[in-house]
C-alpha cells in the first residue's frame, strides 16, 4: 500500500472532551471561509462530495449555513472518519454521510449526481504519486457525477516556497500552530525528485511530551498545468480563485481552481 493511503491514520484520536470541543469549534471557523465562496456561488441547497473530508468540517459548516441538502464525505484515515462519525452523532444531524474509503475503491454509481465535489487541502495533489493516470482518473469520475451546471473546486499549492528554498532538491522546514490545536509544532523534510515532493513531518505536542510522524509524496501542480488538465477532461468556465472570501485568506503558494460540467 502506498505511504499516501496511510498517512493519515490515527489522526485526531486523542483528545480530551474539552479539547475536542475547542478543537471542533477552531475547525469551523478555519473553513467558514470556504463555505462563503460555496454561498456565494449557489442559490440553492446542494448536494455535495467531500474527497479527503477529513473530520467533515465542511460538511458541518455548510450544514450550519443553511446551504446543503445532503453531503457526503470520503476519508481513507479510519481515525478520521471515526472522529467525523462522532462529531455528527453529537450534531444530531442526518443530511451528512461519513464513508471510510480510498476514493478509487469507492462504487461511484451508489453516490447520487452532485452539485459540488470539493477537493480541499492539497488531497488532489496525492493522487498522481499514488499511482499514475489517478489524476485523470478522478477527474474523469468527477465530471460523470456532477449535474448540469455542477462545480469542482479544488485546493492545491505550486509549492514554490518550498522547491525555492531546497539546495540539492532537499530543504528543512518547521511552522506554528495556532493554541486551539493539540499539536505545537510541524517539522518538514522535504525531498523533491521525479515531479514529486516528499514530505516527511513530524508533529509535537503542545508540552513537548509527544511526537507523531507522517509521510506524504505529492505531485505540485502550477495554475496552468491545473487549467490544462481540467481542459483535457471537459470541463468548461475554468478559472482560478486566489482567495476564497477575502485577500490573503489562502495560504502561500495555494489557489483554488474551478471547473464545471455544461451539458
Amino acid at each position: 500500500m502506498h505511504i499516501n493511503n496511510t498517512s493519515y491514520d490515527g489522526f485526531e484520536s486523542s483528545f480530551s472532551d474539552k479539547q475536542e470541543v475547542v478543537y471542533r469549534s477552531s475547525k469551523l471557523y478555519d473553513v467558514q471561509k470556504n463555505v462563503n465562496l460555496i454561498k456565494n456561488s449557489y442559490n440553492k441547497k446542494i448536494t455535495v462530495l467531500d474527497v479527503g473530508s477529513g473530520n467533515s468540517k465542511f460538511l458541518y459548516a455548510l450544514n450550519n449555513s443553511g446551504i446543503l441538502d445532503h453531503g457526503y464525505g470520503i476519508e481513507i484515515s479510519k481515525s478520521r472518519y471515526l472522529f467525523a462519525e462522532k462529531w455528527c452523532k453529537d450534531l444530531d444531524i442526518s443530511n451528512v454521510t461519513n464513508i471510510h474509503s480510498d476514493i478509487f475503491s469507492l462504487e461511484w454509481n451508489l453516490l447520487p449526481k452532485c452539485d459540488l465535489i470539493y477537493c480541499p487541502d492539497m488531497v488532489f495533489q496525492f493522487f498522481e504519486p499514488t499511482n499514475k493516470g489517478n489524476g485523470n482518473l478522478f477527474l474523469s469520475k468527477a465530471y460523470n457525477k456532477l449535474n448540469d451546471g455542477g462545480k469542482l473546486i479544488m485546493e492545491l499549492d505550486t509549492c514554490d516556497v518550498i522547491l525555492n528554498s531546497m539546495h540539492d532538491g532537499k530543504v528543512k522546514l518547521w511552522r506554528e500552530f495556532d493554541e486551539s490545536d493539540p499539536w505545537r509544532y510541524m517539522l518538514w523534510d522535504c525531498n523533491y525528485e521525479n515531479n514529486c515532493m516528499s514530505l516527511k513531518k513530524t508533529f509535537i505536542k503542545r508540552d513537548l511530551s509527544k511526537c507523531s510522524n507522517s509521510h506524504v509524496i505529492l505531485h505540485p501542480y502550477s495554475r496552468t498545468e491545473a487549467i490544462s488538465m481540467l481542459g483535457k477532461m471537459h470541463y468548461s468556465n475554468i478559472h482560478i480563485e486566489e482567495y476564497w472570501d477575502t485577500n490573503k485568506d489562502t495560504e502561500h503558494d495555494e489557489f483554488i481552481i474551478v471547473g464545471e460540467r455544461n451539458d
